[in-house]
């Protein structure tokens, strides 16, 4: 089942994929690239938290770097180093129902200071999703921890911009983001935010245009054996 559902994507997805972005590989050095393990096992990850969440009415959208990866790559960022989720406090206790159902397929699902995330991986390999939890204030809604606030105090979503939601390709597979994920990304990110990488670092912030805008290379061949072992 789970196999048929994504043969047809994936494989339109591996005549997508392009070599290492070149303003990253010129200016910053492919060292920063995610390794293509790696990203397999973070696309499923995020399958199997999306299959979860569709099967059982919790709704959750793509967050920071993963709605950004979404709109402006198709997939996970090169450079990026994990991926995020938004779910909202109310269904948190039912997701955590759920825990074994991760476990069964080889995923843990944590709770991480005030949010969440779920860890994949071998024994060689972890990889993360932070699930971010958020909660409705005087009409927005924001991150439910106070730490969490403070440290990531803009990201926020007006009321109307969670009025509904589409599905869109992630890679090798589709996740959910906000119908204005653009309007977001623009007002959180800036209005270059589609064609402009910003790399912080302690010395301050380097603007780089995209010229590639494939998402990270995966290892196809592991990707597939992980889907294939969900049928088993």
């Amino acid at each position: 089942m789970f196999r048929s559902i994504l043969l047809f994507r994936w494989t339109v997805f591996l005549l997508s994929l392009s070599p290492c972005v070149d303003a990253v590989q010129r200016d910053i050095g492919c060292e920063l690239l995610m390794p293509s393990h790696k990203v397999a096992y973070t696309y499923y990850a995020l399958f199997v938290f999306d299959w979860i969440c569709a099967e059982n009415n919790i709704p959750y959208w793509a967050s920071g770097g993963s709605l950004l990866g979404a709109v402006r790559h198709g997939g996970i960022i090169p450079w990026d180093n994990d991926a995020d989720v938004d779910i909202l406090a109310k269904d948190v206790d039912r997701l955590f129902t759920f825990a074994g159902e991760f476990e069964k397929y080889g995923i843990q699902l944590i709770v991480s200071n005030e949010n969440a995330r779920l860890v994949a991986g071998d024994g060689n390999t972890t990889v993360y999703v932070d699930i971010f939890i958020m909660d409705y204030e005087e009409g927005k809604c924001q991150l439910a921890g106070p730490d969490a606030r403070q440290n990531w105090a803009s990201w926020m979503f007006d009321r109307e911009e969670l009025l509904s939601f589409t599905k869109v390709p992630f890679g090798p597979i589709e996740i959910v983001i906000p119908t204005l994920g653009n309007e977001v990304l623009f007002r959180h990110y800036g209005s270059d935010v589609l064609t402009t990488a910003r790399f912080y670092h302690h010395t301050g912030v380097d603007p780089i245009e995209i010229t590639d805008f494939a998402p990270a290379e995966f290892d196809a061949e592991l990707f597939e054996e992980l889907i294939r072992e969900l049928d088993d």
